[in-house]
């Protein structure tokens, strides 16, 4: 995944370089993120026979960690508009520089620590939740078809960019 080493990155459409922001990797060792997301094994058990009954699967959101360094010294005006950047009420999309055709839609959630120096110096610790476990990408507009008077079947190829299979759709 490109996020750890993406050096910006735009939340709620506003890049983080307008609050003097950089995606930083402040630990030491390699980068760690989410490759697979959690997945919960739904099944009911009956009295008396030892192997449950699959159900299906429950996918996990995403998870998205980030360490937002400030490039400049801030105060407690630039640490508001911050806070107000990234307390959405709705799931808004981030996209990280490195990969630009990667669009997740998330929120920010639960506690965000500052770590500083004191003398405005320092970085915010902030994890995202996703909407789902999918990456999205953006709209592709292909050429529109006009099959109406179209007397025989006609064959119309499209290429999936995508990881998920597509499925076919007869009408």
């Amino acid at each position: 995944m490109p996020i750890s080493e993406s050096l910006y990155m735009l939340f709620n459409n506003i890049n983080s370089q307008d609050f003097d922001i950089i995606n930083a990797h402040v630990e030491s060792g390699l980068y760690s993120e989410q490759f697979i997301t959690d997945r919960t094994i739904m099944e009911t058990r009956v009295r008396n026979n030892p192997i449950p009954f699959f159900q299906g699967i429950e996918e996990s959101s995403r998870i998205i960690k980030c360490s937002l360094a400030f490039t400049e010294i801030f105060d407690e005006n630039k640490l508001r508009e911050v806070k107000r950047w990234l307390r959405t009420e709705f799931y808004a999309p981030l996209i990280f520089s490195s990969n630009p055709d990667y669009i997740y839609y998330a929120l920010c959630s639960n506690a965000s620590n500052l770590m500083h120096t004191g003398n405005g110096m320092g970085y915010i610790d902030v994890e995202f939740v996703c909407d789902s476990n999918f990456v999205y990408s953006p709209i592709y507009i292909s050429d529109l078809y006009d099959l109406s008077t179209n007397p025989v079947s006609t064959t119309i190829i499209f290429e999936n960019l995508g990881d998920l299979d597509c499925h076919k759709k007869f009408i």
